[in-house]
Formats: C-alpha cells, sequence, structure tokens
C-alpha cells in the first residue's frame, strides 16, 4: 500500500516537473545571480527561453544555482546537473528525496523476504576520522567574499564510491542555505573542498560500495 501511494506521488511530481519561464522570473535570476559566471550561464541559456513551453536543462541547472557565492562550486554543481546527477529546481529535489524513500522501503521489503547477506557498510576507527578530517582540511579555504563566514559550521551530506571518489556533496540543512547568505557562502567553499579532495583516503577495513556520512565543517579545526 505505501509503496503503490509512493509511487503515485512520484509520478504525479515527475509530470509536473516541466515549466515554462516568464520575463519576470528570468530578470529575477538575473537580480539574485552573485557570479559573473552564473550570471552568463543565466543569461546564454535563459534569455531564449522566455515564453518557451518546457524550459531547457541548461537553463534551469544555470537558474537553481544563481545564487551560489563560490566560483568553483557552481561550475561544479552546474555541471553535475546538466549530467543529472544534481537537482535541477525543487521539484526534482523533491521527487528524488521520495524516490530514495521508495527505494529504502522497497529494500527493507525485500530483505525481510530474502536470506541474502546485508551489504557490507563502510566502518570508520578513530583513526580514519582523523585521516578524514585532515585530508579534507589541506583542500579547504577560509571564505573571503563574506564577513562572518569563516565561523561558521556546516554539514555536508558526502557520498563516496568503492573507491573513495566523491559521488555527491550537498548542504545538509537546505533551508538555511536558502535564506542565510553567509552559510551559503561557507558552504560552497566547504562543498568545494570535498569535490576537490576526492578520493577520499580508504579507512582501514575499506570502502562499502557506497559510502555516506555527514562531514561536518568546523573552522576551530581545519584551520
Amino acid at each position: 500500500m505505501t509503496r503503490t501511494l509512493l509511487t503515485a506521488i512520484f509520478l504525479t511530481l515527475f509530470s509536473q516537473t516541466a515549466w515554462g519561464l516568464t520575463e519576470s522570473e528570468f530578470s529575477q535570476a538575473l537580480s539574485v545571480a552573485e557570479l559573473d559566471a552564473a550570471v552568463l550561464k543565466v543569461r546564454d541559456n535563459c534569455q531564449s527561453q522566455i515564453g518557451v513551453v518546457e524550459t531547457s536543462r541548461e537553463c534551469k541547472c544555470a537558474i537553481h544555482y544563481a545564487n551560489f557565492a563560490n566560483e568553483t562550486a557552481f561550475s561544479i554543481q552546474y555541471e553535475r546537473c546538466l549530467k543529472g546527477l544534481a537537482a535541477a529546481d525543487k521539484g526534482e529535489e523533491l521527487v528524488k528525496s521520495l524516490k530514495d524513500w521508495q527505494e529504502r522501503i522497497e529494500t527493507a521489503d525485500k530483505t525481510s523476504v530474502d536470506t541474502v547477506e546485508p551489504k557490507q557498510s563502510t566502518k570508520f576507527t578513530p583513526a580514519d576520522i582523523n585521516r578524514i578530517r585532515n585530508h579534507v582540511a589541506a583542500c579547504w579555504s577560509p571564505p573571503v567574499n563574506s564577513a562572518g563566514a569563516i565561523q561558521v559550521n556546516v554539514d555536508i551530506d558526502v557520498t563516496l564510491g568503492r573507491t573513495g571518489k566523491v559521488l555527491a556533496a550537498e548542504v545538509d540543512d537546505k533551508m538555511l542555505i536558502a535564506s542565510d547568505r553567509t552559510y551559503r557562502v561557507a558552504a560552497d567553499e566547504a562543498i568545494r573542498a570535498v569535490f576537490k579532495c576526492s578520493p577520499f583516503p580508504e579507512p582501514e577495513n575499506g570502502f562499502a560500495e557506497k559510502t555516506n556520512f555527514i562531514f561536518s565543517f568546523d573552522p576551530r579545526f581545519l584551520n
């Protein structure tokens, strides 16, 4: 019953992700863009899309990440968005969350009737955690374009592959990043550092097929 309901919600939301760009939305996207690169992406990819029934993914990605304050982080997220590895709008973010929820339910259902061994999970020792912290610290630079950003703690949801390669890095508190510019600047630098430090050092017991964890960027331990 739950799986059927989730599938219906997923399909309904997926069908609603198409949207047309208005001139007002185009102007608003330009006004929130803080980087020259973001302004160029919005202008070049979206100006011709005004009034079009289905806006291109290039335009959606440019608008969705237009408020990034770090050039490298914007470039990385924009390219990931074009490849479908990052959401192009709020609708896609919600659809992905529901899809992940559905997959967890299906996995739990399957595990309850199967006799196969559960998948291996990555176990981090205290030494592993220190090694990862030092590894990322070498890639992190204090934000310089926003007063107070260097004092902000940011939690990043990180996903690694079997070789330690960074598959995804997203801010855990999405509501705060949307409302607080200082937090957004600190988060942009944190995401940039995570991708720059890929791959991560292997823990003592090795990586699982996929490893997901929260990395807390605390300037007190990264300087």
